[in-house]
């Protein structure tokens, strides 16, 4: 049989994990495909019309200003920012909310005798914060940062508005999230379905999702959490349709009623936020809504040449 290369639809200059799908026979014990439907009966699910929600979306930017040493310990200065928008039925219904911009110098190593770096002529200051040995980098731990920021600021929004829907772009980081609370996540590392259900993947259409699943704790130190997948747009010519896919998380405390309403929800709704191959080189996992987002929280980091600079003089003095 002659083999066919196949796209992947992000630009190869955007930083992304191919995903690796599953070899036959495989089964991830972590993994309860028959939450919603019994297994043997799997296929892709139509919902009927969403009911309107408003809807909050969060998400974070970061940026690496510069990197060094203090003595021989490898450092990093970051600065990060985290926000929201709300939207209802494609309209924006509050303009983007970011929180204040926060710097850190993010230093390998437990702890020391490290101060922060301060430049009072802009007044910023870059608080220490310390990568301990199991950190893989500290790029990994500016990340982290972010994230648990995302994360507090989702719980916020989802208490304050319990009627509305929060989505992050990204995987849950807590496990007893609030019940509105839904995690988008772009790229998958690992297919953690098995091969025999690959093919609902494969013939999802935009609207459509899979059942409802559960994947218990243990996987990348991540709670108990639903799952299910979406097809935010039709694949486009010579691209792998597999690579174009999203997974939808949620509280693993909701009952099969609840989760069936939010996995409808987001399949019905959730596509039209999405962006098409000309608008972003991460579509068509890509929101737009998020994407201008994060365009109005990098407008908050200031000029990167101008604090380089003077971080390079505040340093030398």
């Amino acid at each position: 049989m002659t083999l066919r290369f196949r796209l992947h639809p992000w630009d190869p200059d955007t930083l992304y994990t191919v995903t690796e799908f599953e070899q036959e026979g495989e089964h991830d014990p972590n993994l309860e495909l028959g939450f919603e439907v019994p297994e043997d009966q799997w296929a892709p699910i139509t919902p009927g019309p969403a009911e309107p929600r408003t809807v909050r979306f969060v998400d974070g930017a970061r940026r690496h200003d510069a990197a060094g040493t203090i003595g021989d310990r490898p450092c990093l200065f970051v600065v990060m920012c985290v926000g929201s928008v709300a939207s209802r039925l494609g309209t924006r219904v509050e303009p983007p909310a970011p929180l204040p911009a926060s710097r850190y110098v993010i230093v390998a190593g437990e702890g020391g005798d490290v101060g922060p770096v301060s430049l009072p002529q802009y007044g910023i200051t870059y608080e220490p914060r310390f990568a301990g040995a199991a950190e893989r980098s500290l790029a990994a731990e500016a990340q982290r940062l972010m994230l648990d920021r995302e994360a507090a600021l989702a719980e916020e929004l989802a208490a304050a508005h319990p009627g509305d829907l929060v989505v992050v772009d990204g995987p849950l980081r807590r496990s007893a999230s609030y019940q509105n609370v839904l995690g988008y996540v772009k790229t998958t590392r690992r297919e953690r379905l098995p091969s025999s259900h690959h093919w609902v993947l494969d013939a999802l259409e935009p609207g459509q999702r899979t059942p409802v699943y559960l994947v218990a704790a243990g996987d990348r130190s991540l709670g108990d959490r639903l799952e299910w997948v979406i097809r935010p747009r039709p694949p486009a010519l010579g691209v792998d349709p597999r690579q174009g896919l999203v997974r939808v998380q949620a509280n693993s405390a909701l009952s099969i009623a609840e989760a069936r309403t939010l996995a409808d929800w987001s399949a019905a709704t959730l596509p039209a936020y999405s962006a098409d191959y000309h608008h972003d080189p991460r579509a068509p996992q890509q929101l737009l809504i998020i994407k201008n987002l994060e365009s109005d929280l990098r407008r908050t980091f200031g000029d990167r040449e101008l604090l380089l600079g003077a971080l390079r003089g505040a340093l030398a003095a």
